[in-house]
């Protein structure tokens, strides 16, 4: 926050000014009255310019140097923009609509944020449950809302800084496996980069073309253009895979509780991956793809925790339902963006959708490896941590945030029609929501429930979207909390135990008492050497698998 909330204000003041001149400016070309353009944009021009210093004066200060170098953003795209009016007044008209105008209005926001906000606990609370829709709408999809009609099917986005060889790959895919007859516009986005992305992009022709020349300072702008009803986001290290966009697409259109979902991709962490059957040649992993993504939607897993180097969503439910963009928390290089966009999917109660039958390849954070040195890493991944569970209360990498491996070789699928599965503790719930998508994946069993009980209040509002019911009491022992819990259960998780040994056994002999023959019981016991020993002597066979174990009722 800046000190001169004085000072702060007039900025937001000219930044409105240039909105209003920017608006002027696209009315002008449009009737071809070009003196009167040239005119607005020399003014334009000399007021982003002091802008642009006041700035690098406030450069120590938060939102400084954002002002800065957003400035210089807006200072290349209004001249580029000028520079077409004599040439085609149709790309001017198109880079003002869909560059100059949508940077501004990051700008302004952003600043506002950084500037007039954080790190104020109260007003980042206000802008969070306020303000911080109004500063992201996007206008289109807002219109399209009211009216039913969406301009285009689907937007698809690439975003890229540098990295033109891997960049090609990524819109060459998109180009050769996007289904035939489909309505969609084509996002291109150029952040900085200098070598070649920006002449690449306008030998593509997309629909829409961003060319941001500070790369990193301006996050949203791309959100504000979108006009399809459907979105699939990528990043432009990443392959599509064959019939993987059509896949998306149908797994959106079947979902309407879908808040985000990402295809299953290689180099990524949450275990997002799939055991893929080819070695490392494109043409190995085109023949995998097109075994692999044929529709499937009992393969489409709900997750508590997403990482994004693909997103698809619908528009309606991201801009409106959810509210994803502008919830700003750090200015930290690792501001944890798939985990916030995560936790607000949760907390909106919609799902978070790993599709398992749109397979594309993914190698592996090419562009932010240069960003973050290997020294910095851990230290820049710990600060944001803490500052998210300042800012959120929960820690986004804590209990419960992605299931393990070793847990899923315990789990023991029964052959009722209906299961229910219960999670102790079970902090974000990806435990005892794997147990259920297992049912859905290798038995086509859509009748596993969710049920939570927890003594973790910061955890219930993310327990509330991933659970069919949830229930908070200081006694986890009492397993018939309400008359929504059921008496027995095929399937228990205890993902965190009392402290006390002679407590933590007392509950995993209650949790099995509430078992039904063939039923399993599944135990974290990390750290806990004695528990340990008093269940292989109370369940002499108890299978362990380093920090889990499974007491299973014959």
């Amino acid at each position: 926050m800046i000190k001169d909330q004085e000072r702060a204000q007039q900025i937001l003041d000219s930044l409105e000014v240039a909105q209003e001149a920017c608006v002027e400016f696209f009315q002008a070309i449009s009737v071809g009255d070009n003196t009167t353009a040239k005119t607005i944009s020399d003014d334009l021009q000399g007021l982003l310019g002091s802008l642009r210093e006041i700035g690098k004066q406030l450069s120590n200060e938060s939102g400084g140097t954002l002002l800065h170098n957003a400035c210089d953003s807006l200072l290349d795209s209004l001249y580029r923009a000028t520079s077409l009016i004599p040439l085609n007044r149709e790309s001017a008209l198109n880079k003002i609509e869909f560059e100059l105008m949508p940077i501004l209005q990051d700008a302004y926001s952003q600043f506002y944020f950084w500037s007039c906000v954080y790190p104020n606990p109260l007003r980042m609370k206000n802008y969070y449950e306020n303000e911080k829709r109004v500063l992201h709408t996007n206008r289109y999809i807002e219109e399209s809302e009211k009216t039913g009609r969406y301009k285009y099917e689907l937007t698809i986005t690439v975003l890229a800084f540098n990295k033109l060889e891997y960049t090609k790959k990524c819109v060459e895919s998109i180009l050769e496996t996007i289904p035939h007859n489909l309505n969609y516009e084509l996002i291109l986005i150029n952040h900085g980069s200098t070598d070649g992305t920006k002449e690449y992009f306008e030998s593509i022709k997309p629909t829409k073309q961003l060319d941001i020349k500070v790369n990193g300072i301006l996050g949203a702008i791309a959100s504000r253009i979108i006009e399809g009803e459907y979105v699939i986001s990528f990043s432009n290290d990443v392959i599509a895979g064959d019939n993987a966009i059509e896949n998306m697409m149908r797994c959106m259109k079947d979902n309407p509780d879908l808040g985000f979902g990402v295809p299953s991709t290689p180099n990524v962490s949450n275990f997002q991956n799939i055991y893929e059957k080819y070695n490392t040649t494109e043409s190995e992993m085109r023949e995998f793809c097109i075994s692999n993504n044929k529709y499937d939607p009992f393969r489409h897993e709900q997750r508590a925790r997403l990482c994004n180097p693909v997103t698809f969503f619908r528009s309606s439910i991201w801009f409106s339902a959810i509210g994803a963009d502008g919830h700003y928390f750090s200015n930290n290089k690792a501001n944890y963006p798939d985990d916030v966009l995560s936790m607000l999917t949760r907390r909106s109660n919609y799902k978070c959708i790993l599709a398992k039958d749109a397979y594309c390849f993914h190698f592996g954070s090419i562009t932010i490896r240069d960003e973050i040195s290997k020294n910095e890493e851990t230290a820049i991944y710990d600060r944001g941590r803490r500052e998210f569970i300042n800012v959120f209360g929960i820690n986004p990498w804590g209990i419960g945030f992605c299931h393990h491996p070793l847990f899923d070789q315990l789990i023991s699928l029964t052959s009722y029609e209906k299961v229910n599965i219960l999670g102790i503790n079970s902090g974000l719930g990806s435990n005892p929501l794997r147990i259920k998508e297992l049912y859905k994946e290798k038995q086509h069993n859509l009748d596993a429930i969710v049920y939570n009980i927890t003594d973790q209040r910061s955890y219930l509002e993310d327990l509330r979207g991933v659970s069919d019911f949830v229930f908070y009491t200081k006694y986890v022992f009492m397993l018939s909390v309400s008359d929504d819990f059921p008496k027995e259960y095929h399937h228990i998780v205890i993902d965190v135990l009392p402290e006390s040994d002679i407590e933590a056994l007392s509950l995993i002999c209650k949790c099995v008492e509430h078992l039904v023959s063939g039923g399993s019981a599944y135990v974290n016991i990390a750290g806990g050497k004695e528990i340990e020993k008093s269940i292989e002597d109370y369940f002499p066979k108890a299978v362990f698998s380093e920090h889990w174990v499974r007491i299973q009722v014959d």
